[in-house]
């Protein structure tokens, strides 16, 4: 009687299927909320959009690095791999073509991210937004004013997102230091984009205008002009190259630091919404003690 009296209280084990479910809930439940936010599904795009961006830029870098190989080798009067190098600089710009797209599409996603979360900011009422949700979104593809609206708006984001509707802050008013250098980073690489294209269009001129079957077809030319022919096209892919790295390397950076500067805004925009709950349910506990009715 003992032993079935013990057995009969003993609590009983979970099955293993139980304890899996259990634990790939806990796992997918932060995935879950996220995708059932706007903000949250937003903020999930632009770092989808950021790593593809910065996938295909490492990819194409790799191509520069094998333009570089050739262009070394032109440079020793290798003069055979003047094709080779020549179809490598017209791969580089179809591929460039695409890069393009992608970038196009991945501020897309930060527009519709900013937007998003100016809607769902004013929607909840937190104090201080500046901006409306159309001109949150329109404020990236307006030229000129796109190098300096944005960054105001990713800082008024951070501040709105940092107190509630009464104006009390809950962390630091200010936005972090970095974000200026980093806004820096997207400009500078934004400036160069147009002189990195135009010198690889040059580049693919030099060496599409490349004597064919050079020596023997210039044999009447001096040494220091043959010379000269080679030095040329090897500095104008040269400059090209160095603009592409220059600007590729910024870029990678500003995309990769965005993707976490959109999570980060997103969190304490959750924080806010949460807070700006609590202030609410406080103030019906407190008008219901006092004999007042919650409006």
């Amino acid at each position: 009687m003992t032993h079935a009296h013990t057995r009969q209280n003993s609590p009983e084990k979970e099955p293993a299927i139980g304890r899996a479910k259990n634990i790939v809930g806990q796992f997918l439940a932060p995935v879950a909320d996220r995708i059932g936010n706007p903000v949250g599904r937003a903020t999930t795009l632009v770092q989808i959009a950021a790593a593809l961006f910065v996938g295909l830029t490492l990819s194409q870098l790799f191509v520069t690095a094998m333009v570089q190989c050739l262009n070394n080798r032109i440079n020793y009067f290798k003069v055979e791999k003047v094709a080779q190098l020549s179809e490598m600089i017209a791969f580089h710009e179809e591929t460039r073509f695409y890069w393009y797209i992608l970038y196009l599409i991945a501020l897309a996603t930060i527009a519709f991210w900013s937007r998003t979360l100016c809607a769902e900011t004013r929607k909840t009422g937190l104090w201080g937004l500046r901006f409306g949700p159309g001109w949150a979104a329109a404020c990236w593809f307006t030229p000129l004013l796109n190098f300096v609206v944005p960054y105001r708006l990713l800082c008024n984001l951070w501040v709105t997102n940092s107190h509630s509707s009464y104006g009390t802050f809950r962390i630091s008013e200010r936005p972090p230091k970095w974000m200026l250098p980093w806004w820096f980073m997207f400009v500078a690489g934004v400036f160069i984009l147009p002189g990195a294209t135009g010198a690889w269009q040059r580049a693919g001129e030099a060496v599409a205008n490349f004597p064919p079957g050079f020596p023997d077809s210039v044999g009447n030319l001096h040494s220091e002009e043959i010379a000269g022919i080679v030095i040329e096209t090897w500095r104008t892919v040269g400059q090209a190259m160095f603009l592409d790295l220059l600007s590729s390397a910024l870029l990678i950076v500003w995309w990769f630091i965005a993707a976490i500067l959109v999570n980060l805004v997103y969190l304490r925009h959750r924080v806010a919404v949460d807070d700006q709950r609590g202030l609410g349910a406080n103030e019906t506990t407190i008008e219901r003690e006092h004999g007042g009715e919650a409006r």
